[in-house]
């Protein structure tokens, strides 16, 4: 006789696992094609470009691995070019073929084409030199510091530090003549490629002695009546952004003081932003004579504007920091990344003072990038207000030595660099969000975050303050 129970107990197990097996087959159907994401072909102009192997283009974070192709279209036919000549821009029309990620959410690019009026003018028709990883860079700034002389060489110019190797193609203009004639606020231009420690190795480099006009007496002479007005401390309660002191009596109205502004009382708030900025300003400068046309005679002041939250760059050496700023931003290397910025936009604004412009433009036929702008009116640039006539990739550009500068200036001073892109994230909208994890990072935040990973692979060294030397460049108030 059977036993129904023990029949049962048998069966249940072998019915169990059959359900189980085409459960699991009907999982594994529907996982796999999920798996294998279908490649897609987009259409679009690029946004932002965020660092050199990620662009943003029809709202999608374009992800360039070191497997993607690159082509350049004219017209119906496609010429594949060298990945690591290609620098993109902001505007650029690119088909960009690819997957999402599922895991990063990015679209990883296997093929992009860009169109040919873009490439023109640029060096992609010639094979890359291999010398490791990171792009290329044609640029021209001041030396601020230079490590060593002789066949191999390193210096730091325009946010880079710069490798000379027995191969890199080496002149003089002016009156220079050797590498031992080169020295911290010599001009120079260089190109090369960043290497995966984050120094550019130099494939040419021009070295050659600044011509700038004359300084301004106001500039130029620290014993000006308007240096001693300043030790005053007793009216002076507004600055222009050309460094004039005033005394203003009632209630101050900016709308009707057109390039005043209103100083901060609280002296210890003055004194902490001179003492910052101090100490970020390069060592060279100080070992200039004050008639030194090279001379920036750098001043700080802090200033009541509520709703400005970036430097005001006036006259040549002159910085406005508004309270905002100092109210919002959490410790003192944060403020020095604003402080550094705006340092670094004066930097740009002695170049573009250069009068002879024709030998830069003999320099920058190296890279067809022009390396003068003329600075005529303000306009926002960035991080900080400076005056000048320029297109929105030469403002990204601008954008970008910056922030290379402003870091470099921050790693020398001994703060951290790694606060600069929090500092802006921070400074970013009117009001601060309860939960400081939902506020985005603006686009100085992302570039100089791309700056860091390519140039600061290792952590940057921070100096304890009490190394740091005292800056006598910056006048006092």
């Amino acid at each position: 006789m059977r036993n129904r129970s023990t029949d049962h107990f048998v069966w249940l197990p072998v019915r169990f696992g059959c359900v189980l097996f085409i459960l699991l087959s009907v999982t594994a159907a529907t996982v796999r094609p999920a798996l294998a994401q279908p490649e897609l072909k987009i259409d679009s102009s690029i946004s932002e470009v965020e660092a050199p192997d990620l662009f943003v283009m029809n709202h999608l974070n374009v992800k360039i691995l070191p497997t993607t192709q690159f082509y350049v279209r004219n017209g119906k036919t496609a010429t594949h070019i060298t990945p690591m000549n290609v620098p993109f821009r902001a505007d650029w029309l690119v088909r960009v073929i690819g997957v999402r990620n599922p895991v990063t959410n990015n679209f990883d690019a296997s093929a992009i084409y860009i169109n040919v009026k873009d490439m023109q003018g640029r060096d992609w028709e010639q094979p890359a030199a291999d010398t490791g990883s990171g792009g290329r860079f044609s640029e021209t700034g001041v030396i601020t510091k230079v490590a060593e002389t002789g066949p191999t060489s390193n210096f730091e110019a325009d946010g880079f530090r710069v490798r000379i190797i027995p191969s890199s193609q080496v002149s003089f203009r002016g009156s220079l003549h050797s590498l031992a004639d080169v020295r911290p606020g010599t001009w120079v231009h260089f190109a090369g490629r960043l290497i995966s420690e984050g120094v550019l190795v130099a494939s040419q480099v021009i070295f050659l002695t600044p011509n700038l006009p004359p300084l301004t007496p106001a500039l130029a002479n620290d014993d000006s009546p308007q240096q001693n007005e300043s030790r005053r401390h007793v009216t002076l309660n507004i600055v222009s952004e050309d460094g004039e002191l005033g005394e203003f009596e009632g209630k101050f109205k900016p709308d009707q003081m057109k390039g005043w502004h209103l100083l901060t009382a609280d002296s210890s708030v003055q004194e902490r932003a001179r003492a910052i900025g101090t100490r970020l300003i390069p060592e060279y400068q100080n070992q200039l004579p004050l008639n030194d046309p090279s001379k920036i005679t750098y001043r700080f002041f802090v200033v009541e504007e509520p709703y400005i939250r970036t430097c005001i760059i006036g006259k040549l050496g002159i910085i406005l920091v508004p309270r905002a700023i100092l109210d919002r931003l959490k410790g003192d290397d944060q403020l020095a990344a604003v402080l550094a910025d705006g340092i670094a936009s004066h930097f740009q604004l002695q170049r573009a003072q250069m009068p002879t412009v024709t030998s830069f433009d003999e320099i920058s036929s190296l890279a067809g990038v022009a390396s003068v702008f003329a600075f005529e009116t303000t306009t926002v640039i960035g991080g900080g207000i400076v005056k000048g006539v320029i297109d929105h990739e030469a403002e990204i550009r601008l954008e970008a030595e910056r922030a290379r500068i402003a870091l470099q200036l921050l790693d020398n001073a001994g703060y951290d660099p790694r606060q600069a892109p929090e500092a802006w994230r921070l400074l970013g909208p009117n009001k601060l969000p309860k939960d400081l994890s939902k506020l985005e990072a603006p686009r100085l935040s992302r570039v100089e975050a791309g700056i860091l990973h390519a140039q600061y692979p290792q952590s940057p060294r921070v100096v304890p303050a009490a190394q740091q030397f005292a800056n006598p460049s910056a006048t006092q108030m």
